[in-house]
Parts: C-alpha cells; structure tokens; sequence
C-alpha cells in the first residue's frame, strides 16, 4: 500500500483487521476507516480490503456485516468500478479474490462491470478458476438479477470440468433459468438468447425443448429455431415424446420434423392422449407435412378421442381433404371407428372429385358404418346417389325414413332424391319419392316431394301431396312453406289450388324477400293488383332496396305500364348500377321507345360495373343485347 501515509494505512489496516477479529473497538475502527477510506490508491491491498469490506467474510457477526456494508460507500464504488480496468490490479488477485469481486458487481446490480470480470477470468488459464468457483458465482449472478450472464458462466464451469456434486449443482441452476424464463415469458428474452448462444452442454433434450417453447411464447421463432438446434443428437425422452417434432414442425426445421415423425409413425408410443396427437396434427397441417397428416390423423383417431377432440379431428382432416394435391390411399387402411363418420363422408367426396371411384364409394360405406346422425346419413345417401349408386341411396336414407321421430327428419330425406334430380334420373326419382311414406304433420317433406313430383311432370301426384296441406287436414307449415306450397300447386297447373295455397299466407309472417316472392306468385296466378300492393307496400318501408324497385319496375312493365315501370327502373339502376334485372328490363323498354343510344350506355355502364365477371345469366343476356345494338363502347 505504497503512497498512504504510514498513519492512515495503519488506521486503514487496523480497522479492517480488528473487524475481522471481532474486535469490540470494531465500530470506531470502521468510522476511522471510512475517512481514511477516501482518496486512497488503487492498490491490492487496498482492493482487498474493499472486497471483504463488501463481502463482509462468513465468519463475522450480522452487527459487523451491518457494518461493512455501507463504510465508505465513494472509496467502495470508486474501487469497485475501477478494478477490471488496470491489469496489474486484476493479476494482483487471488482466484478467490477475483470470483468474490464479480460477485460483489452481480449483487450490486453493475451488470457489464461483473461481464467485464468473467470475461477477464475467462481469459485465464483453465486449471487457475475452478469449477466450483464458477457455480459460486453463477448463482451470485442469479441472485444479483443478472441472469442473462449464468448462461455463459455454467458453460465455463463445463469447460473446467464438472465433477458429480458439481454437475448437480449446474444442472439445478440450469432448471431454475428455465422456470424463469418459462414464468416471465417477453422478460426473459435476454436470458433466453444467453441459453441459446451458450447452452449448458449436459442439458437435457427436454430442458432445451422447454427453452425453445419458452422462446415461441416470447414471440421469437428464430431464437427458438436456434436453440433447438442445439438438440441435435439428445433424445427428449421424457413423458411426452410428440413435443420435440411439434416444435420442429412451428418454426419451420423441416427435415428434422419429418424424420421424427418418421420415428414416431413407426413406432408409435403408448399412451399419448389423442390431444397431444391433435396438436402434432395441428402444427404438421400449419406446416404443410401433408405426407405425415395421414398417419397421424388416424394415431389421434386411435387414441380414443372425446366429443370436443372428434370435432377438431374432424376440421384437420377436412382441411387436409380440402387442400390440392392426391388423397392418400393409406388413409383406408384405418379402421372405420378410428374416425369419426363425418371424416370419412369428406374421404369419399374428395377421391369422388378426384375421380377416384373405388374409395369413394369405400368411404361412404365407412361413414355409414357408425350409424351416423340424420344429416350425415342424408348427405352421405346424396353423396351416393351423386355417384350414381341409387340403390345404395336409398339405402342409406331408410333409417332416417323409418324413425321419423322429430321434426329435422322431413326436411333429409329429399337429398337422395335431389340427386337423382341432380343426375337427369327422373325414373329413379319418382321411384324414390313413390316409395316414401309420410309422417303425420310432416308439412315440409310432403312440400317438398310434391315440387319435385310437379317438376318432373308427375301433377296428379304432387297436387296429392298438396291438397291435405292446403286443406289444413294435416297441420299447418311455417309460413314461408306456404309460398312453396302455392309454387309447386302452381306448376301442377292446378289454379284452384294455388289460389287456396296463396289465400293462406300470412303476410305479416314474412320477410322481405319472402313477400316479393309472394308478389311474383300472385302476378303468375293473375293477382296483378294484390302482386302491386305488395310491392307498394315494401318500396314505401324499405326504399333504399334496389330489389323492391326493380321487382314492381318489371311488374309495371308486364302490365304495360311504361312511364311508370321506367321510373322505378331508373331508381333501382341508380341505387344499385349493378341490379342486372332492372338494367335488362330497362334497357328493353328504352329500345321499345326507339331510344337505342340511350339503351347502349346504360349497357355500356352495366358491363363497366361488372368488370370481367361471368357465369351469371343475366349479365349475359345483357352483353347479348348490347351486341345486338351494334355501335363502338
């Protein structure tokens, strides 16, 4: 301690060594030090008297530590924040001495002074800072809040050589980094960077996979990527095996993914919740592994699902069916009651538009085989009636026919006959709908069965269905089905009934596209002026409706109402430029006044508004009847 007055460096030495000893003039030793203290050199000695001042040694009594902590906080601090700089200070200290002082930085909370020190201790030979000596100080770290630096230090304690007790010792620090950072999620980050830049080499694969899910709720999938790169060659193990490909699968290490999947598929473990499969399922679908989704589908199917985990099985596998490319065979080769009916009725629709018949049709018998719920047992006897098994339809639709035992039935049966509609079959539509049998009230089935018998010229029948209904001999419909009613007795040509069916519909029960139906009804059966007070009616509530306008504007217009019918046209037109029904009709009349030019540009505008859209049939036909006019856009 060359350069302190002899007399200061003896009050100096005398105070620190009396503190030591316990000494009972301890108090007035420290107050003497704390004077001197100020202004002294950066000296060893003078350093290692900081360090135990600061440390305040294990041996002392709690009064004495009371004591050293606050003595001469400016000397302390101008010593503290000075050491790390001047080498021949720093090669001046003992091991020991040089682990105490960046403890004493990470309990002070001088982060970059205590990363300065390990740095500098990392410098030095490996066999001069022990192990030990490095755990010390990465639990002082932790301790201090300093945790983004335990990382590196357990590292450097690996590197010094962890015996048994100490590789304890490191492994228990390890796992309370990882419930920090697990617990402080965004906090943590800076911790989490630290782990995935120098990783403890003895941890788990489950540790790390714990670090990477860690970092994906923090929101970093590159942090995460990185530090599950570090799992290469560690087995997870553990009680949930699927972690390790579902992390792989989220942030995108493909290979590595696949071949665990690999792994997993082909030796599947024993015991894992059909959920844990699902979110595999989940993150291979996000992932796009259509090749593995297969596989796993059917592990989550077998792994006896509730209700809730059926659903979301069911919406994986409709969303891999949905998607382009083949359907794998090998999703046949599950047992039906693996999966729910409803992922084998989206099977069988999706190899029927692939072209695929032979597991089509396979499909459909598996859906069938769990006795599936109306809807699905109706959609699927329309499924095979689509592919011109009508046999099999029908079939499939008797169960539903037979209960008849609530209301929903009714309205399921006429899939099968839909589709024989739907595939021009009309011999073996009427066979179907000859072979049914009605419930008693069962309004909207008998509705819906007389429009089909109507349609396909079978009047006689479908004027049968319809007259105990209109009769109110069996129960009365929603009153929306008597518009159907009136539809189907209309097209039987049976005015009379029609008419009855018409005089039944309480208007106050509609809604406004019901009651402009109701007006198109009464117009065809020859109620002109009821069809134009219903339309009066709705253009006075809702005149803002392009609809309304357009539907009494064409009306007007068949009644041979010009003027009126051009007005109410021009309105719907300007409310909406894109109202195709108005915009013919008035074009129409327009012609009929001899106003082509003014014909041509409402079509001119109409095309415009519909830029390059096609398939509807009325924009065709105006296309074609501005062609007929002839003359440049």
């Amino acid at each position: 301690m060359e350069g302190i007055p002899a007399q200061r460096r003896g009050y100096l030495l005398t105070a620190i060594s009396r503190a030591l000893r316990d000494h009972p003039d301890a108090a007035e030793a420290l107050r003497e030090a704390r004077e001197l203290g100020r202004g002294a050199p950066l000296e060893p000695e003078a350093v290692r008297a900081a360090i135990r001042f600061h440390l305040a040694d294990q041996d002392l009594a709690p009064e004495l530590r009371d004591l050293f902590r606050p003595l001469a906080p400016a000397y302390r601090e101008r010593l503290l924040r000075k050491i790390v700089q001047p080498k021949s200070l720093w090669a001046a200290l003992t091991t020991r001495e040089r682990c105490m002082l960046a403890k004493i930085q990470a309990g002070l909370g001088n982060r970059e002074l205590a990363a300065r020190a390990i740095a500098l201790m990392a410098a030095e030979p490996r066999q001069d800072v022990l192990s030990w000596d490095w755990l010390e100080l990465a639990r002082s770290l932790s301790a201090g809040g300093s945790r983004e630096l335990v990382p590196e230090t357990l590292s450097r304690a690996e590197e010094a050589g962890l015996g048994g007790v100490e590789r304890s010792e490191a492994a228990e620090q390890w796992t309370e980094l990882l419930g920090y950072v697990e617990r402080e999620a965004g906090d943590g980050r800076g911790v989490l960077t630290a782990m995935a830049r120098r990783p403890y080499r003895h941890a788990s694969g489950q540790d790390l996979l714990r670090a990477a899910q860690a970092a994906m709720q923090a929101g970093d999938p590159a942090l995460a990527r990185e530090t599950l790169a570090r799992t290469a060659g560690k087995d997870p193990g553990g009680p949930d095996p699927l972690r390790e490909a579902e992390m792989f699968l989220r942030i995108g290490l493909r290979q590595r993914a696949e071949a665990r999947l690999r792994s997993l598929i082909s030796a599947p473990p024993a015991g894992v919740p059909a959920r844990r499969w699902l979110d595999v399922c989940e993150a291979a679908r996000a992932a796009g592994s259509r090749e593995a989704l297969p596989a796993l589908l059917r592990l989550a199917g077998a792994a006896g699902p509730d209700e809730a985990e059926k659903r979301d099985l069911l919406r994986l596998a409709e969303a891999f069916l949905e998607a382009p490319g083949a359907v794998p065979r090998s999703l046949l080769t599950a047992p039906a009651s693996a999966l729910p009916a409803g992922f084998w009725l989206r099977l069988g629709q999706a190899c029927a538009r692939l072209g695929d018949a032979g597991p089509a049709l396979e499909s459909y018998e598996r859906a069938l085989a769990g006795d599936p719920a109306p809807p699905l047992r109706a959609e699927t006897a329309r499924s095979l009636a689509l592919a011109r098994e009508l046999g099999r339809a029908v079939a499939a639709a008797h169960p539903i026919l037979r209960r008849r035992s609530g209301p929903v039935e009714s309205l399921l049966w006429p899939e099968v006959a839909y589709a024989a509609r739907d595939i021009g079959d009309k011999e073996s539509l009427l066979r179907i709908l000859d072979g049914l049998s009605w419930a008693e009230g069962d309004c909207g089935g008998r509705i819906r069965a007389a429009m089909l018998y109507a349609e396909n010229g079978a009047a006689k029948k479908a004027a049968g269905l319809l007259r105990p209904i209109v009769d109110g001999s069996i129960g009365a419909p929603d009153p929306a089905l008597w518009l159907e009613a009136a539809a189907a007795a209309r097209i039987t040509g049976d005015a009379g009934l029609a008419a009855q069916a018409l005089s039944r519909v309480r208007q106050d029960a509609l809604t406004s596209a019901e009651r402009q139906r109701l007006a198109v009804l009464l117009q065809e059966s020859g109620d002109h002026a009821g069809a134009i007070r219903i339309l009066d009616g709705l253009v006075a509530a809702e005149p803002a409706q392009s609809g309304h306008w357009s539907a009494r504007g064409v009306l007007r217009s068949i009644l041979g109402q010009s003027d009126g019918a051009v007005a109410d046209l021009r309105r719907a037109v300007a409310l909406d430029p894109r109202s195709w029904e108005a915009v013919l009709s008035l074009g129409g009349i327009l012609v009929g006044q001899g106003k082509a030019d003014e014909a041509r540009t409402l079509y001119d505008q109409a095309v415009s508004a519909a830029g390059e859209g096609r398939g509807d049939p009325m924009l065709d036909r105006i296309r074609a009847a501005r062609q007929e006019l002839g003359g440049s856009r």
